[in-house]
């Protein structure tokens, strides 16, 4: 089933942070609200806990709109997420994005409900 092993890859993948969340965003939207703060926090928590090491944010983006706006989108939002560590300590240095847009889809896009799940950032630190 193409689901299981998608699910799978990504459960590898996974395994090789020591760290792993994701941030949820509304519809064409950069904003971090509370709980991506929350995540944001928790990641500078164990950054600084665990000895400085490299965290990665990979921005993404649902179907909707036009292919140049979501990958402009999703680079908005990693980008975001890297200034609000820097400005709580992190070496910038030590952060590292990427912005995929549309690209790797955790969940169906057909619905609203599903979508949402694809709007995101995930914050990763090995």
């Amino acid at each position: 089933d193409a689901n299981r092993a998608k699910n799978r890859r990504v459960e590898l993948e996974v395994e090789k942070f020591a760290f792993y969340r994701h941030i949820n965003y509304g519809i064409a939207s950069d904003y971090l609200n509370d709980e991506a703060l929350k995540t944001l926090d928790e990641a500078i928590s164990y950054y600084k806990s665990n000895g400085g090491k490299t965290i990665e944010f990979n921005g993404y983006t649902d179907i909707t709109g036009a292919i140049s706006f979501n990958k402009a989108l999703s680079r908005r939002r990693a980008e975001g997420a890297k200034l609000y560590m820097v400005g709580r300590g992190v070496p910038a240095e030590n952060i590292k994005y990427q912005f995929f847009g549309t690209k790797d889809p955790v969940s169906p896009n057909n619905t609203e409900e599903t979508r949402r799940f694809n709007r995101r950032v995930e914050v990763l630190i090995k």
